[in-house]
């Protein structure tokens, strides 16, 4: 297993619950090249577009607002989307985040009830002028497949079952194979968690989700998981780097023209 100070991303200096900041904001090899969250900001940006080509009223302020807002999904989120889970974090919100992604997602440009074919219309003219970059997916893939290689690894599978045994040994609960599996269908229903994980937690959930993330760090299980998906990533990404920087270069040069839609430089 590669050490955490040999995984390509520097370590940092460790937080209150002891883990490296890197660790805690769960930063990987692609999370800073390219963002979820600018893709799904780029929407609004869109939309504005649309709305002008339509001739529907737009407000450049509060579109503004709406695409920075997009970015700032709250704490229990990190800039690929990624949820986080941390002592503190469970401390504060149990199993559930800051905010759901969608609270972000207001447009002030929205359209109901406009013609299909004039919306359609102009979302045709923004491709023209805006061509989507050429998407092979490899870095979806490679994030994903990653992510399900560093969970089958030995050392993260044996860091699993000592969460298990910390869990148990700290609630008395039979908690599931992995700590990725919490909380079960059982607990969502007792503690009534809706599927956006909004709402404020009850004092139980917040005693239960403090155990597991406080065990997930005594049983290395973060850690380990952490060096083993920055090593399969950093696998995947060599087999073939240029298609990978390509695509990322592709992104950001979409994510610039969208900025400019906004502040007039487009």
């Amino acid at each position: 297993m590669m050490s955490a100070c040999s995984s390509g991303i520097p370590v940092s200096t460790p937080t209150g619950d002891g883990l490296p900041a890197n660790v805690r904001n769960w930063e990987l090899p692609l999370t800073s090249q390219w963002s979820k969250i600018r893709a799904e900001s780029n929407l609004i940006a869109e939309d504005f577009w649309v709305a002008q080509c339509m001739g529907a009223p737009t407000d450049l302020p509060a579109t503004v607002q709406a695409f920075t807002a997009r970015q700032q999904p709250g704490v229990t989120w990190n800039s690929d989307l990624r949820r986080l889970f941390t002592p503190e974090i469970a401390g504060q919100y149990g199993y559930r985040t800051s905010s759901t992604f969608a609270d972000h997602a207001d447009n002030p440009n929205e359209m109901k009830g406009e013609s299909t074919d004039k919306r359609q219309g102009c979302f045709d003219r923004l491709r023209q002028e805006f061509p989507l970059p050429p998407y092979d997916g490899a870095v979806q893939r490679i994030q994903s497949v990653a992510f399900g290689a560093a969970r089958q690894q030995p050392e993260v599978l044996d860091a699993a079952k000592r969460w298990q045994e910390c869990l148990t040994k700290q609630t008395g609960i039979s908690p599931p194979p992995s700590p990725m599996d919490m909380p079960t269908e059982d607990l969502v229903k007792k503690f009534d968690i809706p599927r956006d994980l909004s709402g404020t937690p009850t004092a139980p959930e917040i005693s239960l989700a403090l155990a597991d993330a406080k065990c997930q760090i005594s049983s290395g299980f973060t850690l380990t998981l952490h060096t083993a998906e920055v090593a399969a990533q950093q696998a995947l990404i060599s087999e073939d780097p240029k298609v990978v920087q390509d695509e990322i270069k592709d992104f950001r040069r979409y994510d610039a023209e969208m900025q400019g839609l906004l502040d007039g430089t487009e």
